[in-house]
């Protein structure tokens, strides 16, 4: 599953970019997890707006 290149802070760094709102890293290695805190960042209101959105729906269809 490497569909992409560059290391995890760079990964990170794209993604955000991109317009992703989040960035998801799940295998519990703290030597990849490190890169991807440094190069993460708070969501911002937009962001976290869209959140509340999506998790409301989440729970009303449930």
């Amino acid at each position: 599953m490497h569909a992409l290149s560059g290391g995890f802070g760079d990964r990170t760094e794209r993604a955000l970019a991109a317009g992703c709102d989040v960035v998801l890293h799940c295998n519990g290695e703290m030597a990849e997890m490190a890169p991807i805190a440094q190069a993460a960042h708070i969501m911002g209101d937009d962001a976290v707006a869209r959140f509340v959105r999506a998790e409301a729906a989440r729970t009303a269809a449930s």
